[in-house]
């Protein structure tokens, strides 16, 4: 469970009421991952989204060349991994 007063600051939670926010709250499983970790990759099955608590998170991608290209970075109390949930297809990115 994530305290509720944190979930009422994320933008995309901000106009649910209290007893919305608190229900809410007993659906998030917080992780933790070490730097360079991965939390998914593309292609996945979107099964979940991720809202940042602290730290911070890369999202990239890799060419053919096998470089990788940062396409954002997310920090605390920004979220990521919703397009999946709502469009019910594989990870973009």
């Amino acid at each position: 469970m994530i305290d509720t007063e944190f979930l009422s600051r994320i933008s995309i939670f901000s106009s649910l009421n209290k007893e919305d926010i608190e229900q809410l709250s007993k659906l998030w499983k917080p992780i933790q991952r070490d730097e360079g970790q991965l939390i998914f990759k593309k292609g996945d099955p979107g099964t979940s989204m991720y809202v940042i608590r602290e730290g911070e998170v890369a999202i990239t991608v890799w060419n053919e060349d096998n470089q990788q290209t940062v396409l954002s970075i997310f920090g605390e109390g920004d979220f990521f991994g919703e397009l999946s949930l709502f469009k019910s297809s594989p990870r973009s990115a």
